[in-house]
C-alpha cells in the first residue's frame, strides 16, 4: 500500500504583499496529500513551482 506523505519547504520566489502572501501559504496548505516522487523503487525529493 502507498502512502500519502507531506513534507513542505515552502519558499517565495518575490514577496509581494503581505495579505497575498498570507493567502498564497494558505491555499498550498490546503492542498491535498500527494503521492512521493520515486526514482528506482526509492522515495526522492521533488521540487514543484506553483506560479500564483
Amino acid at each position: 500500500m502507498m502512502r500519502n506523505m507531506m513534507a513542505m519547504k515552502v519558499s517565495f520566489r518575490e514577496k509581494v504583499d503581505k495579505e497575498l502572501d498570507a493567502e498564497a501559504l494558505r491555499v498550498v496548505g490546503l492542498m491535498p496529500k500527494w503521492i512521493p516522487a520515486k526514482e528506482k523503487g526509492k522515495t526522492r525529493s521533488q521540487n514543484f513551482t506553483c506560479p500564483f
